[in-house]
């Protein structure tokens, strides 16, 4: 659901890091357990905006840059999606449920 070892928060939505996980300077703060109540939609600082069904929901290789792009500048790395310096995510759903390969993306078949 969230980049690794982040923690899924219902009421922003989003991932947050209370673990101190993120490499980055720039990238997302630590979270204590009494800030997680606190925490809104549009706090970059603290909130991950993306989750699996984001990941999901992508159609094109635009919308899966712009989740990359927001790990590495968060600084943590998603199963599947960023190793934290490769996309990771050669097919994409298609609207009958099957995969099909990323238009752009060298990869081997999803068939």
């Amino acid at each position: 659901m969230c980049p690794d070892y982040l923690t899924y928060v219902s009421s922003a939505p989003g991932c947050v890091d209370m673990l101190g996980v993120s490499r980055s300077s720039s990238g997302i703060t630590k979270t204590k357990q009494s800030e997680v109540a606190s925490i809104r939609k549009g706090n970059m600082q603290k909130l991950f905006e993306y989750t699996s069904e984001d990941v999901a929901a992508a159609k094109t290789v635009e919308d899966l840059k712009q989740i990359c792009d927001r790990c590495r500048s968060a600084g943590v790395t998603w199963e599947g999606v960023w190793d934290g310096q490769t996309l990771n995510l050669p097919c994409i759903p298609t609207a009958d449920g099957a995969k099909a390969n990323i238009p752009g993306v060298a990869a081997p078949s999803c068939s």
